[in-house]
C-alpha cells in the first residue's frame, strides 16, 4: 500500500481541498466506519494494512463503535467534525482509494460485510490473463523479397537468371562458331577457290 502522506494527499486532491488535517480525520473515520461491520480480528487485519499512523488512529476511532449510528458511514461528518455533505464526499473518495490499495482478501471481506452501495467499490476484480505473445514465422531461406532474405528487389536471385550478354547473331551464341572452317567438321570436298573473300565475293568470281 502507498505511504500515509501520499494517501492523504490523494484524498485531499480528489475532494478538492487543501486542508490535509481535515482529509486525514475524514480518512480515519471513514476507514473505521468501513471496518465497523467486521469481526474484531478482521478489523485488526484491516488496521494492520493501513500505512503510517492511520492504523493506530483507526483502532482508536473504533473504540466507541457500539455507540455509532446504524449506518456508520452516514455518521462520519459528526465524528470527524466535518459538514455532512463534505464528509460523504470524503467517504466515497477514501473508500475508492482503499479499494485500489487493499489486497484481494481484504477487498473480498469488505464486499461481503458492507451494504450497498459501498460494497460495490470492493467487488472482487476479475483476473484477466495477459494476451499470448505474437508468433513470428521466419520465411524460408531465399523465399523473401528483401535483403534480409537474400533476394533484394526481386522474386528470383540474379545468379539464377543472369542476363545473356551476347546479341542474337553473336558467335558466342553458336555451339561451334568455326565449324565451317575446321577440317574436323568442315566440308572436305568444298573447292577452296569457292571460299568467300572479305568483300563477300568468291575467288572463282574474281577470276572470271
Amino acid at each position: 500500500m502507498i505511504d500515509e502522506r501520499t494517501l492523504i494527499g490523494r484524498v485531499a486532491e480528489r475532494v478538492g481541498v487543501a486542508d490535509l488535517d481535515q482529509a486525514r480525520r475524514a480518512a480515519v473515520h471513514t476507514v473505521a466506519a468501513l471496518a465497523a461491520p467486521l469481526a474484531r480480528h478482521e478489523r485488526e487485519r484491516l488496521c494492520d494494512e493501513l500505512p503510517g499512523t492511520l492504523g493506530a488512529a483507526t483502532r482508536a476511532a473504533l473504540a466507541d463503535a457500539a455507540t455509532w449510528a446504524v449506518d456508520p458511514l452516514s455518521d462520519v461528518g459528526r465524528r470527524a467534525g466535518i459538514p455532512t455533505g463534505l464528509a460523504l464526499e470524503y467517504a466515497h473518495v477514501v473508500a475508492a482509494l482503499l479499494a485500489e490499495e487493499l489486497g484481494a482478501e481484504l477487498r473480498a471481506l469488505l464486499h461481503r460485510h458492507l451494504a450497498p452501495p459501498w460494497r460495490d467499490l470492493f467487488h472482487p476484480r476479475e483476473h484477466v490473463p495477459p494476451p499470448p505473445p505474437p508468433v513470428h514465422h521466419a520465411p524460408a531461406t531465399g523465399a523473401g523479397h528483401t535483403l534480409a532474405t537474400g533476394r533484394p528487389g526481386s522474386r528470383h536471385d540474379v545468379a539464377e537468371h543472369a542476363a545473356d550478354p551476347a546479341h542474337a547473331e553473336s558467335i558466342a551464341r553458336r555451339a561451334n562458331p568455326h565449324a565451317a572452317d575446321k577440317l574436323s567438321s568442315g566440308d572436305l570436298h568444298r573447292d577452296p577457290l569457292d571460299a568467300p573473300t572479305p568483300t563477300g565475293r568468291h575467288v572463282s568470281d574474281a577470276d572470271g
